[in-house]
């Protein structure tokens, strides 16, 4: 429950333009695995063009952090007892 609340907190004041350049550079990241930020955010303008590269640069820290910031969620999770 704390990592849906973890992502609503996050990312519910976002517009659609931003929700999309950050699940581009979250999408690249984790399925493409390209992890260095200067790749991947000209990976990102190659996937959408109408993306500047800054943005494109923005939104890759924005993932990095927002990763960052969701580990402790995911081995709280990880360790937790299962719910019955």
């Amino acid at each position: 429950m704390r990592a849906i609340k973890f992502v609503a907190d996050e990312l519910s004041d976002k517009g659609v333009a931003e929700l999309e350049r950050l699940a581009t550079a979250f999408f690249i990241v984790d399925r493409e695995g390209v992890r260095q930020i200067g790749p991947r955010a000209q990976r990102l303008v190659d996937r959408k063009p109408h993306i500047s590269p800054q943005e494109a640069r923005a939104a890759c820290e924005q993932v990095d952090r927002l990763i960052e910031r969701s580990v402790p969620l995911s081995l709280e999770e990880e360790f937790s007892e299962p719910s019955e």
